[in-house]
């Protein structure tokens, strides 16, 4: 027997018949639903990757500024100090 087949030569008995497609309407609402979770997580799960990615960003950027702020630094220090004739070995 398959689906809601009840007899060997494949008939269904009407409360059976009805019985299935509302089981089918059942299942598609589930789908339906499932579909609608699915995007819903997806969305989220890219909103927060969205704002993992921005913090690790602007965390690089301040890194970077930093880090060009500090050669700066050094090498003014360094243009002062060869400019008075100071040697180092």
């Amino acid at each position: 027997m398959t689906g809601a087949q009840s007899s060997d030569d494949g008939r269904y008995t009407l409360e059976e018949w009805q019985r299935y497609q509302r089981m089918q309407a059942i299942k598609a609402d589930l789908d339906a639903d499932i579909g609608k979770r699915d995007e819903e997580t997806k969305r989220a799960i890219k909103e927060a990757v969205d704002e993992w990615l921005d913090e690790k960003f602007a965390q690089v950027g301040k890194w970077t500024v930093r880090g060009i702020i500090v050669t700066l630094f050094g090498a003014a220090v360094w243009f002062i100090v060869w400019s008075r004739g100071l040697r180092f070995p």
